[in-house]
Parts: structure tokens; sequence; C-alpha cells
């Protein structure tokens, strides 16, 4: 696993120009940087705290998540209803969050969200109002 997160620059190479304008870089002009300055200055992999992520402590030498935020946790919450025979299940998220973070990660009450109004809106392209089909 150590070596997989070696940075190896013949894995990573320059990104291409953008496609479409809907393409993150062709809207948003941004330096680039290599694997490296990512690592170093992501909050998740870096060795350096950061302000802002939790009060609580902070070990810098922690090599995974829970070494490096040994009292943090994750949160979940469900906004709105999923539609009936929708396959998603929330504490299979969950837990699929919490094995992949390593840290714990707790499920808060659903929040009950209100559409709004309907207005005259043009439908989408693929006539889908399923949320679960997104």
């Amino acid at each position: 696993l150590e070596r997989a997160l070696v940075p190896d620059k013949s894995h990573f190479g320059p990104l291409p120009k953008p496609e479409s304008i809907d393409d993150w870089l062709a809207q948003y002009v941004e330096e680039g940087q290599t694997v490296t300055q990512f690592v170093t200055h992501s909050p998740w992999l870096s060795s350096r705290p950061r302000k802002g992520i939790g009060r609580e402590s902070f070990v810098p030498t922690g090599r995974a998540m829970p070494e490096k935020y040994p009292n943090h946790k994750i949160f979940l919450v469900q906004l709105g209803d999923f539609p009936s025979g929708c396959p998603l299940r929330v504490e299979a998220l969950r837990q699929y969050v919490e094995a992949f973070w390593q840290l714990p990660c707790r499920l808060l009450p659903p929040i009950h969200v209100r559409p709004p109004p309907k207005q005259n809106v043009a439908p989408r392209a693929d006539d889908s109002t399923n949320p679960c089909m997104t």
C-alpha cells in the first residue's frame, strides 16, 4: 500500500486541453500542480494541520486518517426521501464511508425537504424524474 501512495511521474501525465465548454478547466483558469504538491497541500494527506478541519487533536506523524485525526467522525445526513424502488441504502453507504476513510461514520436524522411549487420547466433530455437515475 505504501508504494501505491508514492508519486511516480510515469503514472501522472499532464491534463489534456478541455474538450467542452463545460469542462472545469474551460471555466476556471488554474495553475497546475504536481502529485507531490497535491499530497503536501491536501489536508487529508499532508502532515500539516489545517484550520477549520476540526478542533480535536491532530497528529502530524500519523500515516492514515485515524492516526492523523484520532477523535474525528464523519456525519451523513439524508436530504429528502428516495423514491420507492431506489436501490440506494443509506446504512450501506455509511458502512462504506467508514471503511474507506477508516473513521467512525454516523447517520444524522434525515432532513425532509419540501419540493418547491411546480413551475414551467423544460423536461430533462432523458425525461427522467428519478434522482437515483442521475
